[in-house]
């Protein structure tokens, strides 16, 4: 198959796949669905609460920690998401990525206050870091798993 054969097929599909996402958001995602409401409860609250305790004297330092868990947790998802193991079942938009309200908001401010506060209060941000770590992935991706927010290919 040629270069330009590739391509056109390549965008044929994603057409299509970009349909198909559109016509499922508006059937099981979108508005009129209380998943919805949860996802974009999920990205507002945090950014709320962050507005609220962030340390205004260090924010250019703590908003790009921030930042950086943000990138690494989105690109970590979007590989995730092509290979099949993990795939969000409820978005907010079919033309945003699927775990904004996680990898934009519940990562980036729960690890951002973490960090503030082991470096405000000389804590050892190492072994709080595993212990956070540890509360996403026992508590909170069962809670998204068993109310079927995500579904892995595992």
């Amino acid at each position: 198959m040629s270069y330009e054969r590739y391509w056109g097929n390549i965008h044929e599909q994603s057409d299509k796949l970009q349909e198909l996402l559109s016509s499922y958001w508006h059937q099981y995602s979108d508005f009129g669905n209380w998943q919805f409401w949860v996802v974009l409860a999920s990205l507002v609250l945090p950014l709320v609460l962050l507005y609220f305790t962030v340390d205004r004297t260090r924010i250019f330092e703590v908003f790009f920690f921030g930042y950086t868990v943000h990138m690494l947790w989105a690109y970590i998802d979007i590989a995730l998401g092509r290979s099949g193991y993990l795939t969000h079942t409820f978005f907010l938009t079919p033309l945003l990525p699927n775990a904004t309200n996680i990898t934009a908001s519940i990562l980036p401010v729960g690890f951002l206050l973490l960090y503030q506060y082991c470096t405000n209060h000389q804590k050892n941000f190492y072994l709080y870091t595993i212990l956070l770590s540890a509360v996403f992935s026992f508590g909170l991706a069962p809670l998204e798993h068993h109310f079927k927010f995500i579904d892995s290919g595992i």
